[in-house]
């Protein structure tokens, strides 16, 4: 099976997928060095078991698949749906309308929606997949046979376990109910990136700190989460936990005295700077309660 890599033949798989009706969607991505996913495929099931394969490394313009996942007439069905929608809104700039998905509904089924998908094809279509090839690196090319098997089995069965949950459902008098719990998916505040200022730190052993410290804690956390989303590096690539709580416990008196921590000449020549502005807001300034 040949990649589809360029924006034409996106074009021509959001219009089959339009005509389908329903399609099955999974994206497969990097996500070890970066801040933001590194997309490597989309997979894209139809009605018929058929399969299409989009190269999310060659095509740079995804705002036609915006067409797709916005297509109100149009379900789309993916397994555990928020992580891949996220991807997904962030490159074509759409958000999600018509979504099932299918890990969420089987709660409803009386399977726990924490079920995998391969566990949840068994159970109810009797289908086994293997799922050899989850840490691949889906950016690298050319794709082995083994990861374009795995990568269609993700999809392939999409619809007709859709239709099996929906039957289980309506046989249990539950279907009227899974429908409205589908709907959460359209709120649009799922997919937007959250301001950084109105997150909770999450930073180990941040427990046992004072009112003060928990100040100078989120002040560094938000410059953190800020940096990270700029350089595109992970958050402990920028400033391991270790090392945000060994500031928030004894922090540098002086922009001078942070200068001479062990913390590398690259860091400091990029980061010291606006790090102490952060560290000393943390210090001296009260912040605005989170919600």
């Amino acid at each position: 099976m040949n990649l589809i890599n360029t924006e034409e033949g996106l074009i021509s798989v959001v219009e089959k997928g339009i005509s389908a009706g329903a399609v099955a969607l999974d994206t497969e991505f990097v996500w070890e060095k970066t801040y933001y996913p590194i997309l490597g495929l989309i997979q894209v099931g139809y009605p018929d078991g058929s399969v299409d394969l989009i190269d999310g490394v060659s095509i740079k313009d995804f705002s036609a698949l915006g067409r797709l996942l916005s297509d109100t007439n149009t379900v789309k069905i993916l397994h555990d749906a928020v992580q891949d929608l996220v991807i997904l809104t962030r490159i074509s700039k759409a958000f999600p309308r018509n979504i099932f998905d299918t890990q969420r509904s089987a709660g409803f089924i009386g399977l726990g929606s924490t079920i995998s998908l391969s566990e949840l094809l068994k159970k109810v279509l009797s289908i086994r997949i293997e799922k050899s090839e989850t840490k691949s690196d889906w950016v690298a090319r050319p794709l082995s046979k083994s990861q374009i098997e795995y990568a269609k089995e993700d999809v392939c069965y999409g619809v007709d376990l859709m239709k099996a949950i929906l039957k289980k459902a309506d046989d249990l008098n539950y279907k009227k109910w899974l429908l409205q719990e589908m709907e959460l998916y359209e709120n649009e505040s799922l997919y937007k990136e959250k301001d950084p200022f109105e997150i909770s730190p999450k930073v180990k052993n941040s427990g046992a700190i004072n009112y003060k410290q928990k100040t100078l804690l989120r002040s560094i956390f938000i410059w953190r989460e800020i940096s990270a989303r700029k350089q595109n590096l992970p958050r402990t690539f920028v400033l391991p936990d270790e090392v945000v709580m060994k500031f928030v416990k004894f922090p540098p008196k002086s922009f001078e005295e942070l200068k001479t921590m062990n913390l590398g000449r690259r860091f400091l020549r990029k980061f010291s700077a606006s790090l102490w502005e952060a560290i000393d807001r943390g210090l001296h300034e009260d912040m605005a309660p989170l919600e």
